[in-house]
């Protein structure tokens, strides 16, 4: 084998998180890891839980009014977390 015919490791990599589906899951942890910086230290202190289903990103808020401000800020943020996954990894955002 010569170096020509050499698969670089990153791309090996890649193919095997595409084929068996821990791409999608990486991008999902990558989305939850960029929470805090995406929304703000006060917002991502107020936040007790986040977790995806299906492509929605859930959020627990720990009162009324954070649950309201991120609420009008939901579009944004999305299309912010999205942005550092390098995809459409976030559908929707619900918040409770």
């Amino acid at each position: 084998m010569t170096n020509d015919e050499a698969t670089p490791l990153g791309a090996v990599l890649q193919a095997l998180l595409k084929q068996t589906g821990l791409d999608k899951k990486m991008k999902e942890f990558s989305v939850l890891e960029a929470w805090d910086e995406v929304v703000g230290l006060s917002v991502a202190r107020a936040t007790t839980s986040k977790k995806f289903e299906h492509g929605k990103l859930i959020v627990i808020m720990v009162s009324p009014v954070w649950r309201a401000e991120i609420k009008m800020r939901v579009e944004p943020i999305r299309q912010a977390l999205n942005e550092r996954a390098g995809a459409e990894v976030v559908k929707e955002i619900l918040v409770r």
